[in-house]
């Protein structure tokens, strides 16, 4: 009992933020030039067509109030994705028609970002436009009147987005960033959650297909456990099947596979459900039959590359350092971008990353403010920022514009994956209930935690997820 009571500890002090990102976002990418080496047949996601409005005249600022004006961008990138926005601010101050310049300010990371942000004063002090998550802009706008609505400068019929460029973008990106009917945010950078799965090892088990549901899932798994234990490499006994992540990228894959609906209109979460239930069950299970194992290290490549594991739980950021340590490990290896699986169905992926914001300030500024975001948002500017740093394409145009440049085969699967992708939670209080979720996994991998203590643990979750949400002062939010 006392060992449970501890976990309940953890799993209430997890509700801090945590200041090291469990999976690698822009802040941390070095220069994958790798991810586009290979020549892929490139097959954008099954469009889905979404209703856009007429565009009408919204914005009444005349262009001669914004010549010259001078912008503050605050994000907290660094490494390959911090260069190419330098060089494509440095671009659009070049070229705009009316003179405006922005300057960069790169904050050392979210956290920092998100402090900064709750500390700065007026005038020169505070940015014009945000880089940071969509969790951080909602926190920071829980007043609701520190960032602009976007909605006004989209569809205006002079400034913003045609309905051809809106329906453009896919739909797991374009449709969040809302609060309520207002839009505070459009995407800007997006990385996911996804498995790797080593495709020649599968075949040499007897394997023929990835699996697609849970059920087969496990089958392989266990069969590379036994693979390992039972071959004459005493050092990779207990290993083999999937390699254990606990972060919450990675656990709300397991819970969207399983249908789980975490994210409430009425009550902000729902934990306590079947489909979660299902879900965290089944990985126990798959933990008590040796199919899965606890790594020391929170980065697996090598693991992965020398056949410590037939599944791990990767990134699309992670895919050209996978792709190396292959290389490293001298490995011909072929391995592939899966999804999720669940009891049925073809699976799910979760996608993250960061969004555009803008601070409310006077029409001038909140304009010039979103021209830069627009010049952003157009294909090729996208591209540029992909091809540095590995990440998704927003948008099947910029998608377009990859294809000249060879992206590995792996990275090519993870887009292909996008139909199946939903989003993080969008809620202030997801930067702390993110935590809770990672914790009650980590939880879910002790020697001394049972499945019979698994409802007490999901009620717990729900109980923490509610008390967080209802501390942040949040109301119920449906995205339109």
């Amino acid at each position: 009992m006392l060992v449970w009571l501890a976990g309940v500890s953890l799993l209430l002090a997890a509700c801090q933020p945590n200041p090291s990102p469990e999976y690698p976002s822009a802040e941390q990418t070095s220069t994958p030039a790798a991810a586009f080496a290979n020549t892929p047949t490139i097959r954008p996601p099954a469009p889905r067509l979404t209703h856009t409005p007429p565009p009408v005249r919204l914005i009444t600022v005349e262009p001669e109030e914004l010549q010259a004006l001078r912008l503050s961008l605050w994000h907290p990138w660094s490494a390959a994705a911090a260069a190419e926005l330098e060089t494509l601010v440095s671009d659009f101050n070049r070229t705009n028609t009316w003179g405006i310049r922005v300057e960069t300010h790169p904050i050392e990371d979210f956290d920092e970002l998100s402090n900064r942000l709750q500390t700065t004063g007026g005038g020169d002090e505070r940015p014009d436009i945000l880089i940071a998550p969509l969790y951080q802009l909602l926190y920071l706008d829980q007043d609701r009147s520190r960032l602009a609505d976007l909605d006004g400068y989209i569809q205006d019929s002079t400034w913003g987005l045609t309905a051809t460029e809106q329906d453009d973008f896919f739909p797991v990106f374009w449709q969040s960033g809302f609060q309520g009917a207002a839009r505070l945010a459009v995407p800007a950078f997006s990385s996911g959650s996804v498995l790797y799965y080593n495709k020649t090892w599968a075949n040499e088990l007897g394997f023929a297909d990835p699996p697609g549901s849970a059920a087969q899932f496990v089958e392989q798994a266990c069969a590379a456990a036994r693979a390992n234990q039972s071959d004459e490499d005493g050092e990779n006994d207990g290993t083999g099947g999937w390699i254990i992540n606990t972060s919450y990228p990675a656990a709300i894959s397991w819970l969207y596979a399983y249908s789980a609906n975490i994210q409430d209109g009425e009550v902000g979460y729902r934990f306590n459900t079947t489909p979660v239930r299902q879900s965290l069950a089944f990985l126990r299970s798959l933990y008590e039959q040796g199919c899965a194992w606890l790594p020391e290290d929170e980065y697996v490549e090598d693991e992965f590359a020398s056949r410590r594991g037939l599944f791990a739980s990767g990134t699309v950021l992670g895919i050209p350092f996978q792709e190396d340590a292959f290389a490293d490990a001298r490995s011909q290896d072929e391995w592939m971008v899966l999804p999720y699986p669940g009891p049925s169905g073809p699976g799910a992926v979760t996608v993250y990353g960061e969004s555009f914001a803008i601070i409310a300030a006077t029409p001038p500024r909140q304009l010039a403010s979103w021209l830069f975001i627009r010049w952003m948002l157009q294909p090729e500017n996208q591209a540029r920022l992909i091809l540095k740093t590995g990440a998704l394409p927003l948008g099947g145009a910029a998608l377009e514009e990859i294809q000249l440049h060879k992206p590995l085969k792996q990275w090519q699967q993870a887009v292909d994956l996008l139909d199946l992708a939903y989003a993080e939670p969008a809620l202030a209080s997801w930067r702390t209930v993110r935590w809770a979720v990672s914790d009650i996994t980590t939880q879910l991998f002790r020697w001394y935690f049972t499945l019979d203590q698994l409802p007490a643990s999901i009620h717990l979750l729900d109980q923490t997820a509610a008390e967080l949400h209802q501390r942040f002062g949040e109301k119920p939010q449906m995205n339109p």
